[in-house]
């Protein structure tokens, strides 16, 4: 089965970047963007306000003028649920469970980091999700904790699929991420990416949004398509590819995996991919070092 390329006039999407550490190209000159923002005109009237018990004088005595009051109408307003998240409670229980992964080249015991990226702290063994594109980006690869401990990575298995990847450290006092569901999730929900980006040192950022959309399909390139994403307004940035989105209690919901991009540039949405599909993934790269899919679809050949 062949995917079409995206058209020209929608949006296309692409696997979020790895930081670079060095750029393969030169950068290309800013065009002007094929749309434009027009700015909203906000009109603000003069307040004019009767006059109350004022006094004219003339030659006579003094007339006292009084208009009458209009009688102030109060509605009751129903209460509102609201799920709003402490972001910084939020942060201080997801931030251990996040890494820095650093990919590159070994020789002669010496490691040169050529890219990074994010990923989460699975399992008190080690275990450790990213995407498939963060983990194939070199030969070799480092993990640095939220703590500034650096650990040697081993590849345990990637699934390009659904750009999935586990790797493995020795390490202890591991602060596994607590997994959430995305069955109650609705557009609105509040959503918080955890991740690494830019590689940026003294440990991962977050960022604050919502759940924008959900079951999107994403084209990532002419061939690749990712099912089933979550849609989010939280920022996510070159190096948060394979880092978490969680939900208001902290629980993970996906892992940061693509970004929407248009002629003009990012254009503030990213994509997650589920947690359920995460869990069965990765499981299954841990007992297995790979994943079996099934797929149910026509070829078509020339005879």
């Amino acid at each position: 089965m062949s995917y079409l390329p995206t058209p020209p006039t929608r949006p296309t999407f692409s696997a979020n970047t790895m930081s670079s550490a060095v750029p393969d190209r030169a950068p290309k000159p800013r065009r002007r963007p094929t749309w434009m923002i027009f700015p909203i005109a906000v009109a603000v009237a003069g307040f004019a306000g009767g006059l109350v018990g004022a006094n004219f004088q003339q030659d006579a005595a003094p007339v006292i003028i009084e208009q009458a009051r209009p009688e102030r109408v109060i509605t009751a307003r129903p209460a509102v649920a609201t799920d709003t998240p402490d972001t910084a409670v939020v942060g201080a229980e997801v931030i251990p469970s996040i890494v820095t992964v650093e990919v590159g080249t070994e020789a002669n015991g010496t490691f040169v980091p050529t890219g990074s990226g994010s990923g989460v702290i699975l399992d008190t063994l080690g275990n450790i999700a990213t995407n498939d594109h963060v983990a194939g980006g070199g030969t070799a690869a480092r993990v640095v904790l939220s703590d500034g401990r650096i650990y040697e990575a081993e590849l345990i298995g990637t699934d390009p699929l659904t750009d999935l990847a586990v790797l493995n450290i020795s390490a202890t006092d591991l602060s596994p991420i607590s997994f959430g569901s995305t069955d109650d999730l609705t557009i609105g929900t509040p959503a918080i990416a955890v991740g690494s980006p830019l590689g940026l040192e003294g440990g991962p950022s977050l960022s604050v949004g919502v759940v924008s959309a959900l079951g999107r399909e994403v084209q990532t390139g002419p061939e690749t398509v990712l099912y089933g994403m979550l849609q989010t307004d939280a920022p996510i940035t070159s190096g948060s590819s394979g880092g978490s989105l969680v939900d208001p209690d902290g629980a993970l919901i996906g892992i940061t995996t693509a970004v929407g991009v248009s002629s003009i540039g990012v254009e503030g949405i990213g994509f997650a991919t589920p947690v359920e599909i995460v869990e069965r993934v990765t499981a299954e790269i841990i007992a297995t070092g790979s994943v079996s899919h099934a797929l149910l679809g026509i070829v078509g050949d020339t005879a």
